[in-house]
């Protein structure tokens, strides 16, 4: 693919959008080895995205790149500040078609990751402030819970974990982790599918519809950016979506605060500073965060590359996650003091 990508195809590719090049070469995400295009100019640098289909849509390449871009421009004019600026093209548009692929480019941010409580009370901020601005414009839905349709999916990843649907034990690694803790797995999932089943819950769930909100839908801490300027970025908006507040904000916390309980809980103090939780809430984010859902990803794609080194991490942070899901448990049902 890099091959194609010529210094006169990304001249003419930028040029679309009114940059020119004076260097570029291609970074990295924990997908691809090439991702994104940094492209160098006389008035800074600039990100150029081959835009790729997302499996867990239905739609084609092209209208998912619509609709991404509906949302970026949705944001932009909103004065959601917490993603990076995007560029429009000769077109019109966010975004531009060349040899079947979109496209399109934002500025580049440059500075470090997420380091301290501060940031993560930031992060927690810019979460909130993207599921509560785009709940309070967007329009009821005549559709089920953006929660549910996620746990129907998760039921069947873990049944292939369970009952070994696709031969993932034969992996003699996944084997020897799950005989450790297999055990923990069911135990984490039998506590959290009980609690969607709790009424409140339940009743929480039935109603997600009716206050729909836009999800990044892929935070994880390569996607946070701290600025040189000290301001916060979440990147890579490509799977932007209405989509699940809740799943979002749990796997937030799983994926960026290293299982820290100081960081779980300035996230979700930042998080509820703009948008505050309910007890019902904060007990489904918890059950949330409690299923295993690397371990069912394993499982049902065993060839996957990153596998050996994603059952590493499992191994090694396994005892910390359990101490993670107790703090949360304990915040989303905290012991009331008795008075005298």
């Amino acid at each position: 693919m890099a091959g194609l990508y010529t210094k006169g195809y990304v001249r003419k590719l930028t040029r679309r959008f009114g940059i020119t090049p004076i260097k570029f070469g291609w970074r990295p995400s924990i997908y691809r080895k090439k991702a994104v295009i940094r492209v160098r100019t006389d008035t800074g640098a600039f990100a150029l995205k081959p835009f790729y289909r997302s499996t867990s849509f239905p739609s084609g390449t092209v209208e998912q790149m619509k609709t991404t871009a509906k949302h970026a421009e949705w944001l932009t004019s909103s004065g959601y500040s917490y993603m990076p600026r995007w560029l429009y093209a000769d077109s019109g548009k966010l975004w531009i078609v060349s040899k079947g692929r979109p496209f399109y480019m934002t500025e580049w941010i440059t500075g470090r990751g997420l380091e301290g409580a501060g940031d993560f009370a930031n992060l927690g901020r810019a979460i909130a402030t993207l599921h509560h601005t785009s709940s309070e414009l967007l329009q009821s839905q005549e559709s089920d819970s953006f929660t549910r349709k996620q746990l129907g999916l998760w039921k069947l990843q873990e049944r292939r974990l369970l009952h070994d649907k696709v031969g993932a034990l034969r992996n003699a690694k996944l084997r020897r982790w799950f005989r450790k803790y297999g055990e923990d797995c069911r135990s984490l999932s039998e506590r959290s599918w009980a609690e969607m089943n709790d009424p409140e819950i339940a009743a929480l769930l039935d109603q997600e519809s009716t206050r729909p909100a836009l999800i990044h839908g892929d935070i994880t801490s390569t996607n946070v950016m701290i600025s040189d300027d000290d301001r916060l970025y979440i990147l890579d908006w490509d799977r932007v979506k209405i989509g699940s507040i809740y799943i979002e904000l749990a796997k937030t916390l799983a994926n960026t605060a290293q299982f820290n309980p100081e960081f779980l809980q300035s996230l979700l103090n930042g998080y509820e500073e703009i948008r505050p939780l309910t007890r019902t809430e904060r007990r489904l984010i918890a059950a949330l965060f409690r299923f295993p859902r690397e371990a069912w990803t394993v499982a049902c794609f065993p060839k996957r590359k990153s596998n050996s080194a994603l059952i590493d991490i499992l191994d090694g942070s396994w005892g910390v996650r359990l101490n993670a899901v107790g703090f949360l448990d304990a915040w989303a049902n905290p012991v009331e003091e008795s008075g005298e």
